[in-house]
């Protein structure tokens, strides 16, 4: 299943009294305006979406809010996350909900703002897979950047057991395919 949707389907808010009964905002303002990492609700570009798309686009809807503690609800307490290597201050790994919440902090830290957008969704088995994009502000040096990235979610139990933050999509697909022969060769 496959599930793609632009920045343009994403709705600029201006005025909290458009939004339909219950949605939410990413909160605050900033250079890009006031956008969510999912469109609108009711705008008919998600009907049908499988849970694990579901899950990773609330995942993101609460980074994006600044909340760490519902972001973690999305994970598995031996969740473990593998960087894309792009940002050297960070770790190349993070295991359990502690290095997550360091991982966490290490990657807002250095941002006065700080968002990401999830472009593009799809799934397969026991994983979702998403093209997103990155954006910030530097606290200090007020370099704006804009970056795009893959990222890839394995669920069990509907919680992320496994992330993998590469490039592009196609690589972090690749990064958690990889890794199915050996986990079903343990289960057996």
């Amino acid at each position: 299943m496959s599930i793609v949707f632009s920045q343009a389907a994403a709705v600029l808010v201006t005025d909290e009294r458009q939004l339909p009964a219950g949605a939410r905002t990413a909160g605050g303002t900033s250079p890009y305006g006031e956008w969510r990492a999912v469109p609108a609700l009711g705008c008919g570009c998600m009907n049908g979406v499988a849970t694990y798309s579901e899950l990773l686009l609330g995942a993101y809807d609460a980074w994006n809010r600044g909340d760490c503690e519902a972001w973690l609800a999305y994970l598995d307490p031996d969740i473990h996350i593998s960087t894309s290597g792009v940002f050297p201050d960070l770790s190349a790994e993070y295991r359990g909900h502690g290095e997550a919440t360091r991982f966490w902090g290490q990657l807002h830290a250095p941002w006065e703002v700080f968002r990401i957008d999830v472009e593009h969704v799809e799934e397969d088995e026991d994983c979702a897979f998403a093209a997103i994009r990155f954006r910030g502000t530097g606290t200090d040096s007020g370099i704006e950047v804009d970056m795009r990235f893959g990222m890839g979610i394995r669920f069990g139990d509907e919680l992320a057991t496994r992330m993998v933050n590469r490039r592009t999509i196609d690589e972090a697909r690749e990064a958690l395919r990889a890794e199915r022969p050996a986990r079903a060769a343990n289960q057996v």
